[in-house]
C-alpha cells in the first residue's frame, strides 16, 4: 500500500476490519516506512486522519510497538496538547504499552496524569489511562507512590464509574504491596 492510498483511507471512516487489513499490509512491507507514515499522520491537521492513524497504532503487534518507544517524548507532548479527547485517549493507550525508565520520568507528564485522572471534564477512558500511567511513572519512587496514593484516596469511590473504581482499587492495591515490600 503506497502512502497516498493509506492517507486517503485514513481520511475516511475506518472500522476494525480496515485496521486489521492496513496492519497486515504494512507488516508485509520490507521496511518501516508505512509505520513511520502512520506515526507522522498522528500529527496531521485533519482530525480524522490523525485519530485514525493513532487508532491503527494502538493495534500494532509486539514486533512493531518498540519502534514507537523512541518517540515517547513526542507522543507525550501530543497527548498533553491535543484538545480532542478521543485522540488523547488513543495516544495514552499507545503510551501505556511503553516502558517508563526510572531515569527519564517526565515531571510535566506525571503532573498532567495526576491532574487529568481527577478532572471532572475528562472522559472516563482518559482518567483511567492517566491513573495507570501515573502509577507506571511513580512505581520506582516510594515518595511519588505516596503522592499518587493521596490523589487516589481523594477520589470519592461512590462518585466514580465502575471502571474507574476498579482501576483505582487495583492501583491502590499495587501501592500497598509495594509499601510492604519496601
Amino acid at each position: 500500500m503506497n502512502h497516498s492510498d493509506l492517507l486517503k483511507r485514513l481520511s475516511e471512516r475506518i472500522h476494525e476490519n480496515d485496521i486489521r487489513e492496513i496492519i497486515s499490509l504494512l507488516s508485509l512491507q520490507e521496511n518501516e516506512s508505512g509505520i513511520h507514515a502512520l506515526y507522522t499522520w498522528v500529527y496531521h491537521t485533519d482530525l480524522r486522519v490523525s485519530a485514525n492513524a493513532a487508532w491503527i497504532l494502538t493495534h500494532l503487534d509486539a514486533c512493531h510497538t518498540p519502534w514507537l518507544y523512541s518517540r515517547q517524548k513526542e507522543l507525550i507532548e501530543e497527548a498533553m496538547q491535543t484538545t480532542n479527547t478521543g485522540k488523547r485517549r488513543l495516544i495514552l493507550t499507545i503510551l501505556l504499552e511503553q516502558p517508563f525508565d526510572k531515569e527519564e520520568i517526565n515531571g510535566t507528564f506525571l503532573e498532567f496524569c495526576l491532574k487529568h485522572m481527577i478532572s471532572v471534564q475528562e472522559s472516563i477512558g482518559v482518567k483511567s489511562l492517566c491513573m495507570k500511567l501515573a502509577y507506571k511513572q511513580c512505581v520506582h519512587f516510594p515518595e511519588l507512590l505516596e503522592e499518587l496514593r493521596m490523589h487516589l484516596e481523594v477520589m470519592e469511590p461512590d462518585l466514580l464509574s465502575p471502571g474507574l473504581k476498579v482501576a483505582r482499587k487495583k492501583i491502590l492495591n499495587h501501592i500497598s504491596r509495594s509499601a510492604r515490600h519496601s
